[in-house]
């Protein structure tokens, strides 16, 4: 009977034991998991930066009161993944970003945001993506025409779309002008009165003979003919020489002269015939 009563009581105490310590489980046990706290310490709020200047990336004012390991990741809405780093630098694309920063637990997470902005930087902006950069190049815009062009005649060395634009009207283009020599603010860079986009010879204001017909280039233009063709409709007269250089119809000899002696010698026809009627009549008489 001692025996049975050792083993009751022992029975007794273990669930009795047992029992009160499930009742307190909540006090020995570990507690409800409390979400880190992500903070941003650089870069701050509405910073700037230049572009190709590293940036500096700090998080270690963010904290969690369950556990001293933080798992950390960066990105920015413009450039994307910048790192899962704490403290870290990285140089950013220009433009306006929203850095983010998530930091986690394992079991919670939370986020963090800063807005900045990243200006281009003069030594690094390369205009035409050529590799040269706009203070080594030439022709930032690459549209074939210099920079120093481009700004003597108030264009815009920096974009390319300018090159196709005609500012004085004269159905050349900036391009073309600058190909030529004219000047892309005056139609008539030489003066002589013919545009530069039908001036055969947009710098001469003399522009000279280019066919050798007897015509200057800026007369034939005017007149409709072909500087560069001596015949320009092509009837076997020099256009120098042709009355009548837009017609093939007509010889080139000079039809007002051959009027006048046709007029003559049917004059002198007449004459003739007057006179013989005149002494067959005298004759008839006499008969």
């Amino acid at each position: 009977m001692r025996m049975a009563g050792w083993i009751i009581s022992i029975a007794f105490c273990t669930i009795f034991c047992l029992t009160a310590a499930g009742a307190r489980g909540i006090d020995i046990g570990p507690g409800e998991n409390e979400p880190p706290e992500a903070v941003i310490s650089e870069p701050k709020e509405e910073d700037t930066y230049y572009e190709g200047v590293p940036v500096p990336f700090n998080a270690s004012g963010s904290k969690d009161n369950d556990t001293a390991v933080l798992y950390v990741h960066w990105s920015s809405d413009r450039d994307g993944y910048l790192g899962n780093l704490v403290i870290h630098e990285r140089a950013l694309s220009a433009g306006t970003h929203v850095i983010m920063l998530y930091v986690s637990d394992g079991e919670d997470n939370s986020s963090a945001e800063v807005t900045i902005t990243v200006l281009p930087n003069p030594g690094q902006e390369d205009t035409d993506s050529d590799g040269i950069p706009d203070t080594e190049d030439l022709d930032d815009d690459g549209d074939g025409i210099p920079d120093s062009w481009e700004i003597d005649n108030q264009l815009d060395p920096k974009d390319p779309m300018d090159m196709g634009a005609d500012p004085d009207g004269d159905g050349l283009s900036n391009a073309d002008e600058f190909d030529l020599g004219t000047d892309p603010r005056d139609m008539d860079t030489d003066g002589d009165g013919v545009g530069d986009g039908e001036d055969p010879d947009p710098l001469n204001p003399n522009d000279g003979d280019s066919d050798g017909d007897g015509i200057g280039d800026s007369e034939e233009l005017e007149n409709g003919t072909d500087p560069y063709d001596p015949d320009s409709d092509g009837d076997g007269v020099d256009d120098g020489e042709d009355r009548y250089p837009l017609d093939a119809e007509r010889t080139g000899v000079d039809e007002e002269e051959i009027v006048p002696a046709e007029g003559f010698l049917i004059g002198v026809l007449s004459l003739i015939c007057l006179a013989i009627i005149g002494r067959l009549r005298s004759r008839d008489r006499g008969c």
